[in-house]
């Protein structure tokens, strides 16, 4: 079917490997990709901690605000202080949560 209708499709070229690509095709950009997975868990490994201390935070917070229940004259600033650093802890753990899903 070598009619004057006929398409003639061009051989497939090889792919050039000196563009601006190159080193995500080689050890590279294998290496880029480890270290962003290095980041990665690392700001989620962050964000477990600030949760654990969180907590932790939030525990003696209730223990506190039971002190309080039982001696008001104490006053509810310590419960205040510890309550209002485990809320700082949690955001800080939501951040480097979200900031691992965001890793380039």
């Amino acid at each position: 079917m070598s009619g004057a209708n006929s398409i003639q499709i061009p051989p497939e070229q090889p792919r050039n490997r000196t563009g601006p690509n190159a080193l995500k095709r080689g050890i590279g950009g294998r290496l880029g990709e480890g270290w962003r997975l290095a980041r990665r868990i690392f700001h989620v490994l962050v964000g477990l901690t600030f949760f654990v201390f969180a907590t932790a935070g939030a525990t003696v917070a209730l223990e506190e605000w039971r002190a309080y229940r039982e001696a008001p004259p104490n006053g509810v600033w310590r419960f205040a202080a510890i309550a209002g650093f485990s809320t700082l802890l949690l955001i800080f753990g939501l951040y480097s949560i979200l900031k691992a899903r965001s890793v380039r």
